[in-house]
């Protein structure tokens, strides 16, 4: 009788330790919905106060245009990340903040976000990106991954994304820079 009461005990608590918080699940964690959005940027010419009796030469970024088709969300102990399609099409990049899209991702600790841009992402002729600066307008057709490094969890909201140092490197741009494919992927954002 010890035996069965034992037994009983024993599976009560394997279901109880399993079925209770914390149990259950994926591996990775069950998927949380998080809004992302490119926070807003700064697009004045001066970056210093010195800047203000000896000023540099910098253009003004007058338009950011990117065509997305996928975002990938790499975790923090693993290389392979999560790659999530997204239906956005060609979105600007605006001064005041974009907002992007709500994405399922699974819990964890996120070490970088990635973005794909294509031409045609949206089924459209739109380029991959769209620089529109004091120097011109420029454009790539390549498929371009920028990225956006830090620490992020699903669980503690929203994930907005600073664009500041892409920013600073495209309103500047001229052709004489080369591959706009190659200055973009050279720089990261983070969060």
């Amino acid at each position: 009788m010890k035996k069965v009461n034992l037994l009983i005990l024993m599976i009560f608590m394997f279901i109880s330790f399993s079925c209770g918080p914390g149990g259950g699940g994926t591996t990775t964690g069950n998927p949380v919905t998080v809004k992302m959005e490119f926070a807003a940027y700064n697009n004045s010419l001066a970056r210093q106060i010195s800047n203000f009796f000896i000023p540099e030469a910098h253009a003004a970024l007058a338009s950011l245009k990117m065509c997305f088709k996928r975002v990938r969300f790499k975790p923090q102990e693993s290389s392979i990340g999560d790659n999530v399609d997204l239906e956005l099409g060609e979105i600007e990049i605006k001064q005041e903040g974009t907002p992007l899209s709500d994405v399922s991702i699974p819990e964890g600790l996120y070490k970088r976000v990635e973005f794909d841009l294509a031409k045609d992402c949206d089924n459209t002729t739109k380029d991959s990106v769209t620089v529109a600066n004091d120097n011109g307008t420029f454009t790539s057709q390549d498929t371009i991954t920028v990225k956006f490094e830090g620490e992020f969890r699903p669980s503690d909201g929203d994930l907005t994304l600073f664009v500041q140092n892409i920013v600073d490197v495209v309103k500047d741009y001229q052709a004489s820079d080369g591959e706009l494919k190659n200055v973009l992927e050279g720089v990261s954002g983070t969060f």
